[in-house]
């Protein structure tokens, strides 16, 4: 599950490349680089279409229906669009994919990991802190 906002303008500051405006996101998608890549696309609401020409990736994501995409990863960050009209706001659905090494992949993942657990641990009741102490120990020593 993948939810990416655009950045305001007013946040933009000091912060990313303002060249990129219309562009940056709150949250990248990143992937390994160097590897082979399969993505599974769905969704639940409207009709959207994942695309980054950079990557060779234009995707139809369909409610319903799962469909994928497979490609070689390159080294770099790289934007996209939905190109579907979908809503009011069409043009604010900015892609940002940022391909990274192995070890901070992993890290990436990790730290996700451990927002989830988290961010659910009053859903968990009485068993949650054994999990979310036994992820954040392992995330710690991941990092050093």
């Amino acid at each position: 599950d993948y939810d990416s906002y655009i950045i305001p303008d007013d946040e933009l500051t000091g912060r990313v490349n303002y060249s990129f405006r219309l562009n940056e996101v709150d949250e990248a998608l990143y992937l390994p680089a160097d590897k082979k890549i399969r993505l599974l696309f769905g969704r639940d609401d409207v009709i959207h279409r994942f695309y980054v020409p950079r990557i060779g990736v234009k995707v139809d994501c369909v409610p319903g229906r799962v469909n994928r995409a497979q490609f070689d990863s390159q080294a770099g960050v790289f934007y996209g669009k939905c190109t579907e009209i979908c809503g009011a706001h069409h043009s604010h659905i900015p892609i940002k994919v940022e391909f990274i090494t192995e070890s901070d992949f992993l890290g990436v993942i990790g730290g996700f990991l451990v927002d989830q657990v988290m961010e659910h641990k009053v859903e968990l009741g009485g068993e949650e802190a054994s999990l979310s102490n036994r992820l954040l120990v392992e995330a710690d020593t991941a990092k050093t």
